[in-house]
Parts: C-alpha cells; structure tokens; sequence
C-alpha cells in the first residue's frame, strides 16, 4: 500500500467532497481529520481551495520531514540524515516534494473554521507541533491540548471533553454563518 502522508490523499478529500456537495447541495460539510487524514485535510483546504462549512483537525504533523524526524528518535535513531534520505526518497517514489509538504503553510489559507485538538503526551506530533499550525491559521479558529492524551488517543482520553468540545465549536461555526 503507497501513500504520501497526506499529500496525494487530499485529492481525494476534495473527490469525496465534490461527490457529497454535487449529491446534497444544500448540506453542511464538515471534514474531521486524524493525523495524516488532517494533514490531507489542511491541504485540500488550504492550497486546493476546498472551503467546508467546518473542519476538526486531531494531531496533525506540521511539516513532513519534521514528523519523520520524530520517528526516528522514538526508535531511539538519530534523525539525520535518515529523516532527510526517507523524505527524498519517498518524494522521488511518490512524485511530489515531501520536503514542501508542509500543514502550516496550508493552515495559512484555509477559509472554514477550525478546531485543532492534540494530546499535551503526542511524541508523533507534539503540543508545539500543533501550536504551529495554529499561529498560521486565520484568527478566530479553536485549539485544544488534552492533557492525558498521546497521539489518536484523545476521545479515549477524556470523552466527555471531547464531544462538548466538538459540539460548542460546530454550534458555534454553524451559528457564524458558515455552510
């Protein structure tokens, strides 16, 4: 199984959403994306224009290379120049600049409203990760750290946060005017 870790998936974000919007025009879209489905998520809303009526993001990597350096030092390797030979390689078998795959120049041009949410114990994405994408966004967006929560662990972390966190940000984007 290939994939580009979000880069080539965020066209088919786009074809499942084109899809939807031709099939239910006047339904609301909201995209929720978890770790490289985010990432796949901010680039179709971001450079490829896909403007949802909301998104919720969960621990989605700031730059490529940057998470695949934090691979390495969780399997306790140095990351150079490892990180930076998997990048261009998987760049040269996949066809696009990994080393431009980056969400926080995306999250700069995303137009929907946004909740990010991230675990304070993510070692894949850390809090400082997210954080990046969140300066970039356009003001007015949501983020929210769960503190006993590590990488795709956040609904089971504290579930009850979770779902009034969710359901405050879409009432409050919906009641914004967004569809």
């Amino acid at each position: 199984f290939d994939t580009s870790i979000g880069y080539l998936e965020a066209n088919d974000v786009k074809s499942a959403f084109d899809y939807l919007a031709a099939q239910e025009p006047k339904v609301s879209i909201i995209i929720y994306g978890k770790s490289m489905g985010a990432a796949a998520a901010l680039r179709a809303a971001g450079p490829i224009g896909l403007q949802p009526s909301a998104m919720i993001l969960e621990c989605s990597f700031n730059r490529l290379l940057n998470t695949v350096r934090h691979r390495f030092k969780l399997m306790g390797v140095p990351s150079f120049p490892l990180a930076e030979l998997l990048v261009g390689w998987g760049s040269l078998m996949n066809g696009f600049n990994g080393y431009a795959h980056n969400p926080v120049v995306y999250a700069a041009s995303v137009k929907s409203p946004t909740l990010l949410l991230n675990g304070a114990h993510d070692t894949r994405v850390t809090p400082k990760d997210a954080q990046d994408i969140f300066a970039a966004l356009p003001k007015g967006n949501e983020m929210q750290i769960f503190e006993d929560a590590g990488h795709n662990d956040i609904y089971s972390s504290d579930a009850k946060r979770w779902r009034r966190t969710v359901l405050q940000f879409l009432t409050k984007a919906t009641l914004s005017g967004s569809k």
